[in-house]
């Protein structure tokens, strides 16, 4: 039976907020440039009005705490990697010995080891 790889959750936020980011900043070019040349939008198109409206006064806020997640779950999903990946080997020696895969190494009792 071939071995799941272990998904690291950050990874996980980090394709959620590269999208949400990448959504955000072609909205904001083309809120740019409809703003540079008004006079070719056709006075009929209202469709986004309402995105365009939000972007042009909380824009570049919402752009940089997107970029500031992204910085934190980059960071984040590089230095917890290797516990993911260590994590996912003790889990799968656990299920090759037969363990359920939440269970606790025994216990070294050393009443139990004299009788």
């Amino acid at each position: 039976m071939a071995q799941r790889k272990p998904v690291n959750p950050f990874y996980i936020v980090l394709v959620i907020v590269g999208v949400a980011f990448m959504l955000t900043v072609f909205s904001h070019t083309v809120l740019a440039f409809r703003d540079a040349s008004p006079d070719r939008v056709a006075d009929t198109s209202a469709s986004g009005e309402s995105l365009m409206a939000f972007l042009r006064d909380h824009g570049v806020t919402v752009i940089t705490v997107e970029l500031v997640v992204l910085a934190i779950a980059t960071v984040a999903a590089i230095t917890t990697d290797e516990f993911w990946m260590r994590r996912a080997g003790q889990v799968a020696e656990n299920s090759a010995a037969g363990e359920p895969a939440g269970a606790a190494p025994p216990a070294n009792d050393p009443e139990e080891s004299e009788s």
